[in-house]
Parts: structure tokens; sequence; C-alpha cells
């Protein structure tokens, strides 16, 4: 079982949307949404080593892992990591962000809307059967 059910990414999108203030305002909020939804991937994954899903632990490993999944050809392999590298970059900025470890109080949001694309296509990469 998830620990960041879909329910719970809905609830705070919810909440995102309903609270006051620009975009700009509600980034960090907007941080933590994107980075649940790259954890509930994270989650999905079962390769391997990798076959405890009770905490999204190791989030570059599992996705980089998952490259090597059977059954995905080449040209699906290279697809995968190009989505998978972009996912693994995207966490590493949100997390460095939702720490304090980037200068100055809020990132532009042109970083967020790079951010946002990188998750959707991590999500629909790993909703393919």
């Amino acid at each position: 079982m998830s620990i960041w059910p879909k329910q719970s990414v809905a609830a705070l999108e919810a909440g995102y949307d309903s609270l006051p203030g620009s975009e700009q305002d509600k980034l960090r909020l907007k941080a933590v949404i994107l980075r649940f939804r790259i954890e509930a991937v994270v989650l999905s994954i079962t390769i391997g080593v990798f076959t405890d899903n009770t905490w999204p632990n190791h989030v570059r490993h599992k996705l980089l892992v998952s490259v090597g999944a059977p059954g995905l050809s080449p040209d699906q392999r290279t697809d995968r990591l190009r989505i998978v590298r972009r996912g693994a970059s995207t966490y590493e900025s949100l997390c460095r962000l939702l720490h304090g470890d980037v200068s100055g109080l809020h990132p532009p949001l042109g970083d967020l809307a790079v951010w946002t694309r990188a998750v959707d296509e991590l999500e629909a990469e790993f909703a393919r059967p």
C-alpha cells in the first residue's frame, strides 16, 4: 500500500487551487505536490532489489533501475532513460528548494513549468503497460 495515496495528492492539489494568492506565492506547496507525485511513481517500481513499496527511498536509483525493466525495447529504454533523468533531476531540484538549499525566496515560475512537465512525462511513462 502506498504511503502517498492518490487521494492525498488530489487533496493537496484542491487545496492549492483554493488558496488565495499568485502561483509565485504558492510555489512551495506546488513543489510539495510535485515531489509527492514523483514519490508515488517510485513506489510503483518493483524491479530487481527494489521490491519494498513502503517508503519512497532511493528515488534516483529506483528510477534509473527501471530503465532495465524486462520487456522494454532498446528504443523504449532510451526514451525511458531520458524521462527518468529529467524526473530525477526535478526531484533533486524540488528537494533543494524544500530543504532551503536554494538561494532566494522563490525560484522563477519558469522552473515550476519545467518541473511540472517532467513529472507529467514521468507519470505517463510509468502508466504505460
